[in-house]
């Protein structure tokens, strides 16, 4: 049956970028919310970044068989910031919804609820909500870390630090503040392109909008895998200290270990204990102290071994 709603907005590209991900059933929940509204102008336009596992890819084609369906392949990763820009680019409406892969339609009026948005909310973050309430996932560090802080993803909770606690799993946005206000794409590695991004947009006197409409995730990677990508935003961390110092409780904790004449004493003992800290993590039953302990750890090392490398180039001039 048609949705025959008065929305406040009639045009809509929604926008999912793929890396090495089945997203057919997310396209397709999607599609049908799309086409039971009447009057929306909308497309949906998917882009693999650098996919190449072949069955995955060959899952995700069959999107190209849906009305109003762009499937894009790119050969080259281009990472997280680029690759919305990117779609932002491509689209054809004012309201774009950018949606990740691997998340999954909970409401049957999910695509409702953001049209019928005020049209003076320029950003609007719906959330998303924790699955897997299973034996198995409790073995999961990246499960535990959810849902540990699930209970900051209430809209109310979220609206107390409007911009800081935007993600890019689940938003809507005008067009020609996207075009005008970009992800930095300076950002190549993965992690924190969303916290510079709800920084620029303050910059730009843009506040990010909350409201209750969740997309779930039930989707948890290894803790080996979850541990290299935490690895790789540290060093994000790292190369973006500068932008991100009022944003990340770790640059804020080595901020005072560095005062306080700290940081290589914590760095020793930490060196120490990483065997037993990562067997920890790596193991069926991860600590989230030992996981913050480890955090923050990581990020000393980094540091270290950056001015160690400093250090070398000193040296040979």
């Amino acid at each position: 049956m048609m949705l025959n709603s008065l929305v406040m907005k009639s045009q809509l590209s929604i926008l999912v970028p793929v890396y090495n991900y089945p997203c057919l059933p997310l396209i397709t929940a999607l599609h049908q919310q799309a086409e039971a509204i009447d009057g929306l102008l909308y497309e949906i336009i998917v882009v693999e970044d650098g996919s190449n596992q072949l069955e995955t890819l060959h899952i995700n084609s069959q999107i190209e068989t849906l009305t109003h369906c762009r499937y894009i392949i790119r050969k080259d990763n281009i990472g997280r910031a680029s690759i919305r820009n990117f779609l932002a680019q491509e689209a054809l409406y004012d309201w774009l919804l950018f949606v990740d892969s691997d998340m999954k339609v909970l409401s049957s009026t999910f695509l409702i609820n953001y049209l019928l948005t005020s049209l003076t909310d320029m950003v609007v973050y719906g959330g998303n909500s924790i699955g897997s309430d299973t034996a198995a996932a409790e073995c999961q560090l990246k499960y535990r870390y959810e849902k540990r802080a699930e209970r900051t993803h209430r809209p109310t909770q979220r609206a107390l630090q409007s911009n800081r606690s935007f993600n890019t799993s689940n938003f809507l946005i005008n067009r020609t503040l996207m075009l005008r206000v970009p992800f930095n794409s300076n950002i190549r590695t993965y992690g924190y392109e969303d916290v510079l991004f709800g920084k620029s947009l303050l910059e730009e006197g843009v506040g990010v909008s909350h409201i209750a409409n969740p997309l779930g995730f039930d989707h948890y990677e290894s803790n080996e895998f979850f541990l290299a990508k935490i690895e790789e935003s540290l060093h994000t961390l790292y190369a973006f200290h500068h932008e991100l110092q009022a944003y990340s409780p770790i640059i804020k904790v080595v901020d005072r270990l560095t005062k306080m004449r700290l940081t290589f004493p914590v760095g020793l003992f930490y060196d120490l204990f990483r065997p037993v800290v990562r067997r920890n993590l790596l193991g069926s039953c991860p600590s989230l102290t030992l996981f913050n302990i480890y955090k923050l750890g990581e990020y000393l090392r980094i540091i270290g071994q950056s001015e160690a490398n400093s250090n070398d180039k000193m040296h040979l001039c």
